[in-house]
């Protein structure tokens, strides 16, 4: 396991981290102890500020919760509740089929449509 520090300064827990939440959190292995976090717990929110990242708190060596930004957490939600509706997960995949078929419109002409303002 990593060390509380090591595991605040990996690559992990850094704001700037170009990797997908999801892969972020099957990848990391290594987590904070319980004990370990209890003193740290305030500066995880600037640690994890502006990234993906999710610091795994473990007992006994084992993950039993994990840490994330708000911002996360309302994103997963969102994507489970867009993944749970089947009749939505149909219209995406339609939609990509014709995006995948060249089946677009120019932008200016929807905008023109819908009467958008120049600057949407």
């Amino acid at each position: 396991m990593l060390s509380l520090k090591d595991s605040l300064d990996s690559d992990y827990c850094k704001p700037d981290r170009k990797v997908s939440a999801m892969a972020t959190i099957f990848d990391m292995q290594d987590g904070i102890s319980l004990t370990d976090a209890r003193p740290i717990l305030t500066q995880l929110p600037e640690r994890l500020a502006g990234g993906q990242g999710v610091v795994p708190l473990t007992r006994h060596g084992k993950p039993v919760l994990a840490i994330m930004t708000w911002d996360l957490f309302e994103a997963w939600l969102e994507t489970i509740e867009i993944m749970s509706d089947p009749e939505l997960m149909n219209q995406i995949r339609e939609s990509m089929k014709q995006i995948e078929q060249g089946e677009t419109r120019p932008w200016e002409e929807v905008k023109a449509e819908l009467d958008l303002k120049e600057n949407s």
